[in-house]
């Protein structure tokens, strides 16, 4: 290194200490990038003549030496890393693949607290609102909701808003997306789209949909010239600085390991000891790292998984002369599972809705759960007419944690890793499969036993085919999205032969 002035000595020691912090390297690492950085700096401060009248010789020679000793424990530390990483490259491929379940998620606790399960409540009530502040206007509104075990929250609004004939329409409506930010100063905001005609508005960041907001809203739809301006936003740029910023509030930076690092380095500027005071600072920060447990902190998962499904096996009739009998075959139904449920089933009355060609259509359904296999039975009356269907499905949808940051807890002082909790996606394997195949032959024989007892009450004589209906199983063990583009490629190359 050139003693006349090089001043590349900053760069290592930065590097030393953004390493300690991060925690990526090691000591030996650390070191070596001090030593790489000490020769430069202290030919630096000789150069402003801090040592009087030159380097003594016993030192200067020690200087020379250091690129070498440097080097050597680089080497050391890319060894000691490329060691800690060899036990893992020995587990299986089937066990090592990144989209296996992430087994820490298991002991993330199910409540009714998690952000998720409040984005719900936040929902209705924001939606609850506009829609009754539509309604003093007297405005005719329809409202949709995201469904249950839906992984997005939102709601959308249509207006019917006043016309100059019956013939002209003017369309109008509110779509809100709540996302979530786990440990933030603000644990939830609201992504808004209004369109009125062809104008259309969208806005992020908003802290709250109040009285004052929903109102702004409306008079933007009922006003063509009015701009909806909303000043209750986080900070989305940097330069936003008079809007709040959305800043993790739970946890703080650990000041020892920013503070230590900025201190070793400022006493290298003490001449002989310096340099032994600043590498004592660095082992005593890796001494105190190797102590230190890192908890993992989290606000919890919904107490049900989101659904990603996969249709397996299915089965209908419709059976002339028991309409009137649904609640008493439901009831039926519900009874003969119930007796004889496996320990881990769930079985549940779940409402259904959706659109029908003019009016929103609710329903009620029953849910067999049974581990990761999800059954659906219906029993609708058509008049004289009732149909009974099954179907039974694989979900592949799971609530995972994604780190969101790391540092010390305000609550409890110690450090820790926050996790937010998101949809993800669960491997399915054979044993699912056969989950799968039991509750179908499970629900089914329930449902041929009712059927069959109702129908010789009644002496209907009807044949009824009781073949289940069997989906392929080769696509029910993949990844759903790998198969979508199985698919995908698959038409192309139907198109490509018909061409």
């Amino acid at each position: 290194m050139n003693p006349s002035g090089d001043f590349l000595w900053v760069v290592f020691l930065v590097a030393a200490a953004v390493v300690q912090f991060s925690g990526r390297g090691n000591l030996w690492i650390v070191l070596a990038l001090i030593g790489f950085g000490l020769q430069g700096f202290v030919f630096t401060l000789d150069m402003w003549g801090v040592f009087g009248y030159g380097l003594p010789g016993e030192m200067y020679d020690f200087l020379m030496l250091l690129p070498l000793i440097s080097s050597a424990l680089l080497v050391i530390g890319i060894l000691v890393l490329t060691r800690g990483s060899l036990p893992a490259a020995r587990i299986p491929a089937a066990t090592a693949r990144g989209d296996e379940l992430n087994l820490s998620t298991l002991f993330t606790p199910r409540n009714e607290t998690n952000s998720f399960s409040r984005a719900d409540r936040l929902r209705d009530e924001a939606c609850t609102r506009l829609v009754a502040k539509a309604g003093e206007a007297g405005w005719e509104t329809i409202e949709q909701r995201s469904q249950a075990y839906s992984p997005n929250v939102w709601f959308r609004i249509d207006y019917s808003l006043p016309s100059p004939s019956t013939d002209l329409s003017l369309a109008a409506y509110v779509t809100v997306e709540i996302e979530r930010f786990d440990f933030h100063r603000f644990e939830h905001t609201y992504r808004l789209a209004v369109q009125v005609g062809s104008r259309k508005t969208r806005i992020d960041g908003l802290i709250a949909l109040d009285n004052d907001t929903i109102e702004r809203i409306h008079e933007h739809i009922r006003d063509p010239g009015k701009k909806l301006k909303l000043r209750n936003r986080v900070r989305r740029l940097p330069w936003e600085l008079w809007r709040p910023a959305n800043k993790i509030k739970r946890l703080r930076p650990d000041w020892m390991n920013i503070g230590m690092p900025a201190l070793a380095i400022a006493l290298l500027a003490i001449p002989f000891v310096g340099p032994v005071l600043t590498v004592g600072v660095f082992v005593w920060l890796h001494l105190r790292s190797r102590k230190q447990q890192t908890y993992v902190l989290t606000s919890g998962k919904p107490i049900k998984d989101p659904r990603t499904l996969q249709w397996m096996d299915s089965w209908q009739a419709s059976i002339t002369g028991l309409g009137s009998l649904a609640t008493k075959v439901r009831d039926g139904l519900l009874s003969r599972l119930r007796d004889n449920a496996p320990e881990d089933a769930l079985i549940e009355v779940e409402k259904i809705g959706y659109w029908g060609t003019d009016r929103w259509v609710e329903r009620d359904q029953l849910v067999i759960t049974n581990r990761r296999a999800i059954g659906f039975v219906h029993i609708v009356s058509y008049g004289d007419t009732l149909y009974v269907a099954w179907e039974c499905h694989l979900n592949s949808a799971s609530w995972v944690e994604k780190k969101l940051a790391t540092g010390v807890d305000r609550v409890s002082g110690l450090n820790v890793v926050a996790n937010g909790v998101v949809a993800g996606w669960h491997r399915l394997n054979e044993y699912d499969l056969s989950d799968s195949n039991f509750l179908a032959e499970w629900m089914h024989e329930a449902v041929k036993r009712e059927v069959k007892l109702r129908m010789a009450e009644h002496k209907i004589d009807q044949e009824i085919d009781f073949t289940v209906q069997r989906e392929s199983r080769k696509e029910a063990l993949g990844n759903p999205e790998a198969n979508d583009e199985t698919r995908r490629k698959s038409r192309k190359n139907v198109f490509k032969r018909l061409a």
